[in-house]
């Protein structure tokens, strides 16, 4: 099952470590042998191989082909989504290219508005909350995993990723990257996103849409809402309004597990965590669009628990 070879939850543990797992689903799996994101041969075998923990000649060929040099690196640098494992590296790495970018000048900063409101779709049969109960550190620890933060920092020109699903009707979602291409009047960022086609039916002006071409949209990203439950409080809920993106010259593995991206430059050094160099190396289609910066040999390792229940639960 896919599952087996994701990344371990970031927090808790693995779903099928459960005592009820067994139970429900019995000690079986079913293997899916077709790969459907890379086609090139030699690619595929170097990430089955890595997806078990195997250093082996086709991993260690496909590191020795796509390794840059300083001079390829610096050509990347600010227009090739970097995956990092550490989260301060995705951090210092953003805001290097956002000075870069920026060429002096300062960016506009972008505040979240934090506040708290009655769930929507709370069970109506409790009675409502009190929000007025609700103190600030209630309300900053139900935000604290909250996918955008207080402050994002960007400008003209920046690479961004959304952090919401509010222009799914566009086709725009969670993890679509763009680029700001201008600001409105009012100061709202607009986004140009490539390889987005426009949806049938869709019109300029409809829910953001500014403009539109074969194969790209335009979209103006005003803030929007972002909720986190209070569970210390039945039918409340923390708000945060926030511009719907955060910088994405980079961003770490583990946010990165669910995306096929058109190309990527992997920084593995300080890869910690069993599976971790796998997941970055399939996040490309097409091998000629992957740049190493970084990868140790040691750092490739498969998660010991997980190998055993491959090797020992029953195939469907």
């Amino acid at each position: 099952m896919r599952f087996l070879w994701s990344l371990r939850p970031v927090c808790g543990a693995w779903a099928f470590t459960a005592k009820t797992w067994s139970s429900l689903f019995g000690d079986v799996l079913l293997e899916l042998t077709t790969t459907y994101r890379q086609r090139d041969r030699d690619y595929v075998r170097a990430i089955q191989d890595a997806r078990l923990g195997e250093c082996s000649e086709a991993v260690l060929q496909l590191v020795k082909d796509r390794e840059v040099d300083e001079p390829q690196y610096n050509a990347t640098k600010t227009d090739v989504m970097h995956l990092m494992p550490l989260h301060k590296e995705v951090v210092a790495h953003n805001r290097s290219c956002l000075e870069q970018v920026c060429a002096g000048l300062p960016p506009t900063v972008s505040f979240a508005v934090d506040s708290v409101a009655v769930d929507i779709d709370r069970e109506m049969g409790l009675p409502r909350p009190n929000l007025e109960s609700v103190s600030v550190g209630t309300r900053n620890a139900a935000l604290s995993d909250c996918v955008s933060p207080k402050v994002v920092s960007h400008c003209h020109h920046a690479h961004v990723m959304m952090t919401s699903n509010r222009m799914m009707h566009v086709g725009v979602c969670h993890g679509s990257a763009g680029v700001i291409v201008a600001y409105q009047s009012d100061g709202v960022a607009v986004v140009r996103f490539e390889n987005h086609p426009p949806p049938a039916g869709a019109e300029r002006s409809q829910s953001g849409l500014l403009n539109s071409g074969d194969t790209w949209i335009e979209l103006a990203c005003p803030p929007v809402e972002f909720l986190a439950r209070i569970f210390s409080l039945p039918g409340a809920v923390a708000v945060r309004m926030q511009v719907p993106f955060v910088l994405r010259w980079a961003c770490t593995v583990h946010m990165s597990q669910s995306l096929t991206l058109p190309s990527a430059v992997l920084d593995l050094k300080a890869a910690f965590e069993a599976g971790m160099v796998h997941t970055a190396l399939r996040r490309v289609s097409d091998n000629k669009r992957l740049c190493i910066k970084s990868f140790v040999a040691s750092r490739l390792f498969a998660d010991e628990l997980t190998m055993s229940k491959y090797k020992n639960w029953r195939r469907l």
